[in-house]
Parts: structure tokens; sequence; C-alpha cells
């Protein structure tokens, strides 16, 4: 299997910047990325293209450096799902990541599950996030419970939740309820979660599990 470098930041800048210069930014990604950026180079124009019917405005560079940063998160987590999935993601670039707001431990009495629970609040805009996260003690692995709890504009019932692990890897997906709640069962580690609001993606980050 090929496995092609990191792409640094300031030419991932560049990518972006001459495909946003061009009319029709799918049409330039072989002429300005190369051999291990046009993967790259295709979310970007895909999100380019996006925004600009979205929005029907100029991109800037703002713009460009917030897509980026949400490129590693926001295309996995549709992948598969239909042809449309990631351009309906990217079009709400206006996808933020949540203010954590909240963060408390609560420890458990030994006679009832001992360990602990670490409960966070996250808001963003309209949405309001309540996340718990509990450990799993194994022999052996360690695991934890993440469940939580969404509140924001619209139906919120089968709006996806994805875990992106700390190298960036999607872990899981589940949906949430029509109250807002969702789970999950992942290995320790420290986890990004994000939400596919139909108004755009909202993106929690350092919600750890650990036993």
């Amino acid at each position: 299997m090929q496995h092609h470098q990191p792409i640094h930041p300031d030419r991932q800048v560049e990518i972006a910047d001459a495909l946003a210069s061009a009319s029709a930014p799918r049409a330039e990604i072989e002429a300005v990325a190369k051999s291990g950026e046009l993967g790259f180079a295709g979310r970007i124009a895909a999100a380019l293209e996006s925004m600009r019917a979205d929005a029907a405005l100029a991109v800037g560079l703002p713009a460009l450096r917030r897509a980026i940063d949400l490129e590693r998160l926001l295309p996995k987590v549709v992948a598969g799902v239909g042809g449309s999935a990631p351009v309906a993601w990217w079009s709400k670039s206006r996808a933020a990541l949540a203010s954590l707001t909240a963060d408390e431990t609560l420890t458990l009495s030994a006679g009832l599950r001992g360990g602990s629970i670490r409960r966070l609040e996250f808001r963003q805009g309209s949405v309001h996030l309540d996340i718990e996260v509990e450990p799993v003690r194994r022999s052996t692995s360690s695991k934890g419970i993440i469940r939580g709890q969404a509140e924001g504009p619209g139906d919120l019932s089968g709006i996806p939740a994805v875990f992106i692990n700390a190298a960036g890897e999607e872990v899981a997906v589940t949906t949430l309820d029509d109250s807002g709640f969702f789970e999950a069962i992942l290995p320790e580690d420290v986890y990004e979660v994000a939400i596919a609001f139909p108004h755009g993606a909202v993106v929690t980050t350092g919600v750890g599990v650990a036993a």
C-alpha cells in the first residue's frame, strides 16, 4: 500500500488558494496538485464549489484556512454514504468547534460501579451538547462509554454523530434519537465528536476515554 507524506500547511493553503481562484475548481485539480495531493485537492474543490453554491459569495483566505482545518474531519465521516453527502457537509462550512463550558468528574461509590464519570458541556451557537464519559474496565482492554445529548434546531432523529480518535481516524458512527441522545463504546483515547446538524457540523475536542 502506498503512503503519502503529509501535506505541509503552507502547501495546503497554496493549493486551496489556487483552486479558489479557478472558475471551476474541480477542472483545475490536476493542474495545481501533485499525485500525493490529489485527494486533498479534490476535497477542497468540493468544498469551494459547495460554499459558492451555498452562499454565492467570494471565498476569502480565512474561510479557506477554516475549511482546511475541517478537512481532516468532515469528508471522511461520510465516506460511502453517498455521492452528495460530502458536499452536504462541506456546504455548511460554517461548521465550527464547540466551546467547552463545563468539565467535572464525579467519583462513584465503590459499592456501586466504582471509578468515576467525567461530565462535559459544550456550546456552539444554538447547539448545546452534554457529554458523559464512563470508563469500562476489562482484564484485557481499556474502553469507555461516551454518551451524550444534543440540543439544537430542527429534528434531531437520525443525525450522525462521528467519533474521531487522536490520529484523525474515524472509529465509530452512531445516530441521535428523537431526543438527541447518542452513545458509543470506544477504546481508550482522546476523541473529537462531530455531529452533522442540518445547518452545519459541530465538532467537540478533548473528549478523553481513560481507564
